[in-house]
């Protein structure tokens, strides 16, 4: 199956990366090109995982992706802007899963948030390998199906999908339901 891992921009923040124009989506000042996007995941992938900044999540109708779930990355260590009386400690993190999540053990459940630190060198907006595991094991991805990162940009989510794919046994993950 395939995944498509989506970490644009911020809404507004354009300017922080040097992008070319003439790529699709390749610039991030509107909500209509991050609507764009999360239409576009929705009818060309399996499934996705896309980050995006909390006003963003305010200018998208998430009603219309049923199938997907509002998650948390909560950052206890942040860097906020001048002047700033409450700053953005947390990213919404859309994830419309492949099948359930994966879980070690019968009686663990996975949460829809995680807490970890920013990254703290590097490509601005990199994802720590933590993260992006935390959100494969959300989406329930195995080993087999195709990871497509659509913002290379560090490389941190194909260097995390490495390094997730090792630590798994070879074969598939098999889900059990359980009867309550």
């Amino acid at each position: 199956m395939r995944l498509a891992y989506a970490d644009p921009p911020y809404l507004g923040r354009c300017s922080y990366y040097d992008h070319d124009h003439r790529r699709p989506y390749a610039c991030w000042n509107d909500i209509g090109t991050h609507r764009e996007l999360l239409f576009n995941l929705e009818r060309e992938y399996d499934g996705y995982i896309m980050h995006m900044s909390v006003p963003t999540l305010a200018g998208l109708e998430l009603g219309a992706y049923p199938d997907a779930r509002l998650c948390a990355w909560v950052k206890p260590f942040a860097s906020f802007k001048p002047n700033q009386t409450v700053g953005y400690a947390w990213e919404p993190v859309l994830i419309k899963p492949l099948r359930p999540a994966r879980v070690v053990g019968a009686s663990e459940v996975m949460r829809d948030w995680i807490s970890e630190r920013m990254a703290q060198k590097g490509f601005t907006g990199g994802k720590p390998e933590r993260v992006c595991h935390w959100a494969f094991d959300v989406a329930g991805l195995e080993p087999n199906d195709e990871l497509i990162d659509l913002f290379v940009g560090s490389g941190a989510v194909a260097r995390a999908w490495l390094t997730w794919m090792q630590r798994l046994p070879l074969e598939p993950y098999h889900h059990q339901e359980t009867l309550l």
